[in-house]
């Protein structure tokens, strides 16, 4: 059951990052685009997670930390949207499912958490397999530009951001306003991003979307994903050791969104950029062990 659990997972996350290719229709979509995506979905998420779970009187302190994810996530999408736009989808997921490194020096620097030598291992590994990747940026029909890089990297440290909130939030409030965070994370995402595309279309940047295109549909599926996805992996965070978990559904995300991006975006790596993508899914297992 628990290994369903984290196929399940992985396997959502990889069709959210599909989704969000299929959308960007590869690089024609504007910011103001994005904006709308975000600000939709994250309202369709609050609103679910509402209707699920309802919602109680939040303290002060998951109020706070729940602004600065909702700002964090706005951040997060654009440069992810950016980074999948102009480069591979697997080395961009690969960047986004390292950033639990954040959360692990977080733990280290802050809350006297050790770092083991096996993580050590793997953070170097991490910096081959980015070596190996960017020596071989002209080969393979895959090419790593500076761009990319920039936003990769963006997308490393906002979506680890991301981790460090969560987990500062559970330190402070352990089990506790689960749902109030997400509910006021995700309507402040809603609400920020839509004025934000409402001030970039008057800056004459005009969002692409029509209503009667399939980006509606994408936007629902998306946002019920993401629900099902965080839903579920609360369930596995409470039966399965942190450990096990983390590098076992991130692993499956790199290797399911890695055959996708072969079999239906045409992004043939070079045998370099394929050595590299596999000795970073190696040091993702070494960094999540604990």
């Amino acid at each position: 059951m628990n290994i369903l659990g984290m196929t399940f997972v992985a396997a959502t996350l990889t069709v959210q990052g599909v989704f969000w290719k299929i959308f960007l229709k590869n690089g024609e979509r504007n910011i103001t685009d994005t904006l709308i995506y975000n600000a939709v979905s994250s309202a369709i998420i609050a609103v679910i997670t509402f209707l699920i779970s309802g919602i109680k009187t939040p303290s002060r302190e998951t109020v706070i930390i729940a602004v600065i994810f909702g700002i964090d996530n706005i951040i997060m999408q654009l440069v992810y949207a950016r980074a999948i736009a102009t480069g591979p989808l697997s080395y961009t997921v690969l960047f986004s499912s390292c950033s639990m490194l954040m959360a692990t020096f977080s733990g280290a620097l802050f809350w006297n958490e050790g770092i083991s030598i096996i993580q050590i291992i793997g953070i170097c590994l991490l910096v081959f397999a980015f070596f190996m990747a960017v020596r071989s940026r002209t080969e393979g029909s895959v090419k790593i530009t500076k761009k990319w890089l920039f936003f990769a990297f963006a997308t490393f440290f906002f979506n680890g951001l991301i981790g460090v909130l969560q987990k500062l939030h559970q330190i402070i409030m352990p089990g506790l306003e689960i749902n109030e965070c997400i509910i006021i994370a995700f309507l402040t995402s809603s609400l920020l991003s839509g004025l934000l595309a409402v001030f970039n279309t008057k800056l004459n940047a005009k969002s692409t979307i029509k209503p009667r295109s399939n980006v509606p549909v994408l936007i629902v599926i998306y946002s019920v994903l993401c629900v099902a996805t965080n839903k579920v992996m609360f369930y596995l965070i409470n039966v399965i050791d942190s450990a096990v978990l983390f590098p076992t559904v991130n692993g499956m995300l790199v290797i399911m969104s890695s055959v996708i991006a072969l079999m239906f975006f045409k992004e043939r790596l070079s045998k370099v950029q394929a050595a590299g993508l596999l000795i970073g899914l190696i040091s993702l297992i070494l960094i999540g062990r604990a």
